[in-house]
């Protein structure tokens, strides 16, 4: 059925319309330096917290829920996503070593801290986080009424482009750190060579 508006393929289908995507890595260090450097308070968190482990964004809302355990160096929780069996455990030093560091080790360390520290009834939901950032990166040049907008699976598909580089492509180092699809690895492993880490 084709609603009044619709555009039409040759075919006669109609048309899906782009969804605006938030399933991509930020490659533009300078956008990546102002947003870290500009932002405050929870987006701050957000952010830092996001980036710097890679982590989805119901393990940084409900931590308790996946196990999670810092040690100061490194950061752990259980992995959980349909169709993928067992739960996997997820272990990554935080920062890892190779990353770029748009903010200080210790402001990184401190982040975590504060985001296991915060109680319970200070947490966010999914809906909340994902508002905070679209709304953060409209001032980037992120703007949801177009293509693109700032999300949680940002900072996913951004650490797995650090860590390819970390790790100098070794495909299964990051799988393993992860805990992700070989699919996700292999559409962030095209844009090393334009990056200059690791």
């Amino acid at each position: 059925m084709r609603y009044k508006g619709e555009p039409m393929t040759r075919e006669g289908e109609v048309k899906q319309r782009r969804k605006p995507s938030q399933k991509y890595s930020i490659t533009n260090e300078k956008k990546l330096a102002k947003m870290f450097k500009e932002a405050t308070g929870r987006v701050r968190n957000e952010i830092i917290v996001l980036f710097y482990t890679g982590m989805h964004v119901s393990v940084y809302c409900e931590p308790h829920e996946f196990e999670t355990v810092w040690d100061g160096g490194v950061l752990s929780w259980m992995r959980r996503k349909k169709g993928m069996g067992r739960p996997a455990l997820v272990r990554i030093p935080v920062p890892k070593a190779g990353f770029p560091m748009f903010v200080s080790k210790r402001e990184v360390e401190r982040a975590i801290q504060e985001w296991l520290n915060m109680p319970q009834w200070d947490r966010v939901s999914r809906y909340t986080v994902f508002r905070d950032m679209k709304k953060f990166g409209k001032k980037y040049g992120f703007d949801g009424n177009k293509q693109t907008f700032l999300s949680p699976a940002n900072g996913r598909h951004t650490f797995c482009l650090w860590d390819l580089n970390a790790e100098r492509g070794n495909v299964m180092a990051v799988k393993a750190d992860m805990k992700c699809s070989l699919e996700m690895i292999y559409e962030n492993y095209g844009l090393m060579d334009e990056r200059r880490y690791g």
